[in-house]
């Protein structure tokens, strides 16, 4: 997929994202993916996942207007996609370990 079909998709999805009155912090939220990954998206860095194509059509996002990502990724756009993976993967590892330390802290209080 070439970098202008990735500015079309992100473009398509900031109009869903603001179609909704939502931030990109709330749809972030959403999808399950960090607010760096969502502009970056937006800003068309690289194309939605699987996941969050799906998830994207699940809150009412067309379909037909996100299947431009089942063309094949640059090398550097793949990176990109790589690295904000690994971005969202640590987040849910702090909110995970936060959790954690939470559920210690209270049952160490009782």
């Amino acid at each position: 997929m070439s970098t202008q079909n990735y500015k079309e998709v992100g473009e398509l999805i900031k109009s869903f994202r603001l179609s909704k009155g939502w931030t990109s912090n709330e749809l972030a939220q959403k999808i399950g993916i960090s607010y760096p990954t969502v502009s970056r998206l937006e800003n068309g860095h690289f194309g939605p996942s699987g996941i969050v194509t799906k998830k994207l059509a699940e809150l009412g996002m067309n379909i037909e207007d996100i299947a431009h990502t089942a063309r094949a990724h640059s090398k550097e756009q793949t990176y990109a996609y790589r690295i904000s993976d690994l971005e969202n993967r640590i987040l849910k590892l702090e909110d995970t370990l936060k959790k954690l330390l939470d559920a210690i802290d209270n049952k160490g209080g009782h």
